[in-house]
């Protein structure tokens, strides 16, 4: 299986180590590519025909990396290990990112929707949120 393994290195608490990583994905009989998030190699990796993307850090990570995924039919796996982990949660990802590695060949499949928002600045993809409208805030005398 040709896999990818893009992590963010700094998030979370940040114990979560290439290391740590690669021992869990060979217990499940993946022995993926390590590329740092921190690094824009991750950008030219993405580009290259994989079996598996395996994304390990938060929210603003799992976004980077889909936003840049150039073919959409490859499948993603999140290892959730930011602070909110918002995405992970909302496709059902609980626990501990070793754990979720070490079983994903098992793993179910779910989709993952992208967004677009159009404006002044362009096009921009986005997979957790978006804002629209006004904020009115009023003061108190």
């Amino acid at each position: 299986m040709r896999a990818l393994l893009l992590h963010n290195p700094t998030s979370g608490d940040g114990s979560l180590t290439r290391e740590r990583l690669l021992d869990a994905l060979e217990r499940s009989d993946i022995a993926p590519r390590y590329c740092s998030t921190d690094d824009d190699d991750y950008k030219a990796a993405l580009v290259e025909a994989w079996d598996l993307v395996v994304i390990a850090g938060g929210d603003g990570t799992v976004a980077k990396v889909v936003r840049n995924l150039a073919d959409r039919s490859i499948p993603v796996a999140i290892l959730p290990a930011g602070t909110a982990n918002n995405v992970a949660l909302s496709l059902g990802l609980k626990g501990d990112p070793e754990d979720i590695a070490a079983h994903l060949r098992d793993a179910e499949r779910r989709s993952l929707d992208i967004g677009s928002a159009t404006g002044p600045w362009g096009e921009r993809k986005f997979i957790e949120a978006v804002g629209l409208g006004a904020v009115a805030f009023g003061h108190h005398q």
